[in-house]
């Protein structure tokens, strides 16, 4: 399988407006029907989103339960920036900061659920990135992964096709022969997993804005007291 290189794994900056833009189109489909999932089983507590993009899963989450305190990362600044933007046109509170999945400036067992949607596939080092998620969650705690089976469908980029300007068409094709189209099945991921510091995982496939998706849940099992 081919990999890309820890240099390559954020969206460049010249591409910020572009994601920013072809994410929005994915509120609905997307971000909205996770953001109820998780908070069918959280309401409160302290939540970590790597790999945040523009920020919509936790916009989106936070207006179902404000009472969660949500800390979100991604290693591009720019969208960051945009996040941020995006916050306070929203009018909520979140935490968004620049931040590796690899090296998490926060204490060891500080969040009550980490989440991540569309990353594991465009990560050099899965297992390292999975290990300090690991680090940070609370024992007992999981993390929700979600990943694409497909990374740009051919009726999505049609429909992208059709949403972009000029300017913008030519970003996209040019962003598109950066990244290679990966994709783990869940054999792969299984390999992957048993390699990381969790013990319990669950791996599922179905279907998630018309698009097949997998959704990891992996649980920081607690140490067992001598």
């Amino acid at each position: 399988m081919v990999r890309i290189e820890e240099d390559q794994e954020n969206i460049p900056g010249y591409a910020a407006r572009l994601y920013d833009k072809l994410a929005r189109d994915a509120i609905d489909t997307y971000y909205t029907p996770i953001a109820k999932e998780i908070a069918e089983v959280l309401s409160y507590g302290k939540l970590l989103d790597v790999g945040t993009g523009p920020g919509y899963l936790p916009i989106e989450l936070v207006k179902l339960k404000p009472d969660l305190e949500i800390y979100a990362v991604d290693l591009t600044p720019e969208l960051i920036e945009i996040a941020r933007e995006n916050v306070k046109i929203a009018r909520v509170n979140i935490n968004f900061e620049v931040g590796s999945a690899y090296h998490l400036r926060f204490e060891d067992d500080s969040f009550d659920m980490v989440i991540s949607t569309g990353v594991i596939h465009d990560l050099a080092n899965p297992v390292k990135a999975l290990d300090e998620w690991y680090r940070v969650l609370k024992p007992g705690r999981e993390a929700w992964v979600y990943d694409p089976t497909l990374i740009v469908p051919r009726k999505k980029i049609r429909f992208w096709y059709e949403r972009l300007d000029g300017e913008e068409l030519v970003l996209f094709k040019e962003y598109a022969k950066r990244i290679p189209p990966i994709i783990y099945t869940t054999e792969e991921l299984k390999k992957i997993l048993n390699k990381t510091k969790f013990k319990e995982y669950e791996i599922k496939e179905y279907e998630m804005g018309g698009e097949r998706e997998l959704k990891i849940k992996l649980k920081k099992v607690p140490l067992q007291k001598v």
